[in-house]
């Protein structure tokens, strides 16, 4: 640290890398052992402001980086918060019909939640516990895909007694 003194006797402090305010004229009195700066310490090298880009087109990098992630992320627990709940919706209209019309079925949930795709797969299981006919065993599989293509599944056993 410098401390330089004006033409009228006031103090002025100058730091490492910081410029001293403009005296009068340059006629300010120097401590010994300080340098007066010159037009060519004024500013920045080129060196410093290629370092300086790099690192800043380093860091923008990874933001740009981390926001299409956080984008992706975005769009898979969207699908995934959604699925259960549209397969479980798909579970019970199958489960409100009459049980001699549970087959096999696909299609889409149109504009509520476009692109998304429903298939319901329903197997009878043998059942050797009962001879009886009155009782059934059912698996029944719900698939949700979506345009992505992620996919949810989730299976389920239905004993049914006419």
């Amino acid at each position: 640290m410098c401390n330089l003194k004006s033409p009228n006797g006031e103090s002025v402090q100058s730091g490492f890398g910081r410029r001293p305010p403009p005296l009068p004229a340059a006629r300010a009195k120097q401590a010994p052992g300080c340098k007066a700066w010159t037009s060519a310490q004024a500013g920045f090298t080129l060196f410093e402001v290629l370092i300086a880009v790099a690192v800043l087109a380093i860091a923008l990098t990874a933001i740009y980086r981390l926001h299409n992630q956080s984008i992706f992320l975005n769009r898979v627990n969207l699908f995934y918060s959604q699925a259960p709940m549209l397969a479980r919706q798909r579970l019970a209209q199958l489960e409100n019909r009459p049980m001699k019309k549970w087959s096999d079925d696909s299609g889409d949930f149109e504009d509520e939640f476009e692109g998304y795709h429903w298939q319901i797969s329903v197997e009878q299981v043998p059942l050797d516990l009962f001879s009886s006919k009155d009782y059934k065993f059912y698996k029944i599989t719900v698939t949700i895909n979506d345009s992505d293509q992620q996919k949810y599944s989730f299976d389920t056993y239905r004993f049914v007694v006419r």
